[in-house]
């Protein structure tokens, strides 16, 4: 006793009962579109979910848009305080 009975793989399981892939949905072959959340500040393009973004102001910014926005927004001497720099003379 205790083993397993009934046909092949797929049509009977444990004590003769429907295996759960004889009754699973149907999943769709492809993953539904993602949704769109709003602008870029800094490009204008779409955000779409699960875009790494960041936020601010009550605005969105992909991540690859924050460098060229900080670069052109902030200072020489302010960027380059930020990254642990200094101006001096050489």
């Amino acid at each position: 006793g205790g083993g397993r009975t009934g046909g092949a793989l797929g049509t009977k399981g444990w004590c003769g009962t429907a295996v759960w892939r004889a009754v699973a949905p149907e999943l769709p072959l492809t993953p539904p579109e993602p949704r769109q959340r709003g602008f870029c500040a800094w490009c204008g393009h779409e955000i779409y979910e699960g875009n790494d973004i960041f936020t601010g102001a009550g605005q969105m910014v992909h991540r690859g848009c924050m460098g060229p926005m900080a670069c052109e927004m902030l200072d020489p001497a302010e960027l380059a305080a930020l990254c642990g720099y200094r101006e001096e003379l050489a």
